[in-house]
């Protein structure tokens, strides 16, 4: 029978209470074995999410414009803290917060969005930006991994300067930025839907529209992706 130290019991009801409340254990993505949030040097707050391989570390979690995050390699280690260290690998994560791991992938979303929700994909290899884009709400509605390969469904977001009630030329504006796929450029603009959403939150036509659609990405660690759009074409107010 193991009997465990007071501190060691401590530490175990500290971590335990961190994974029961952790922001990343989310539909879809790989469980942590704990999270732990600290004091960062210099104030404010910082959280690390540890694997088996490695601790994602943000700073300024606090704050609704994080700092930038890092990566920490090994085993296990720095369970009793949560302290920067002279080895870790900094990230191109400053105002995203980290949403979570898929295999070798780690997926970061913008923590304080307006419209559409900007998210990042990261290599957990290198550390690198892989691929960025915006979806509805922040989340996926299925996510998976397998090797270097991640296949994720979610539902797009743009942010448009325009209104598609109001400006005729919106759409078309959409496909001539390349917003929009050709495919969708080729159908009529969602009026209908935009007309909808626009009553129901009693929104001034001339608001700019957040255009929506499904998307089925295909993304390897090199950054090469393929994705194809599907289904009927959403559309709100910008808030």
């Amino acid at each position: 029978m193991i009997r465990a130290t007071g501190s060691l019991l401590l530490l175990l009801l500290v971590v335990s209470a961190a994974q029961a409340a952790s922001p990343t254990h989310v539909a879809g993505y790989d469980r942590p074995q704990a999270v732990l949030t600290a004091p960062d040097v210099g104030g404010g707050t910082a959280r690390c999410s540890y694997y088996a391989d490695l601790t994602v570390r943000e700073t300024g979690t606090d704050s609704p414009a994080p700092g930038a995050g890092s990566l920490r390699r090994g085993r296990g280690r720095g369970l009793r803290s949560c302290k920067a260290g002279g080895a870790d690998v900094a990230l191109e994560t400053a105002d995203f917060s980290y949403l979570g791991r898929k295999g070798i992938f780690l997926v970061f979303g913008l923590a304080d969005p307006h419209g559409a929700v900007p998210f990042l994909i990261i290599d957990a290899g290198k550390g690198n930006v892989i691929y960025k884009d915006s979806s509805d709400s922040g989340n996926f509605r299925s996510l998976a991994a397998s090797g270097d390969t991640l296949r994720a469904d979610y539902r797009r977001a743009i942010n448009a300067a325009c209104s598609i009630l109001a400006d005729t030329a919106c759409w078309a504006s959409l496909a001539a930025k390349g917003l929009i796929t050709a495919e969708m450029a080729g159908m009529p603009p969602p009026v209908g839907a935009c007309a909808a959403a626009y009553a129901a939150e009693k929104a001034p036509n001339d608001d700019p529209s957040v255009i929506i659609y499904n998307v089925e990405l295909v993304l390897d660690r090199s950054g090469r992706a393929q994705s194809a759009s599907s289904g009927r074409i959403g559309c709100r107010p910008l808030p």
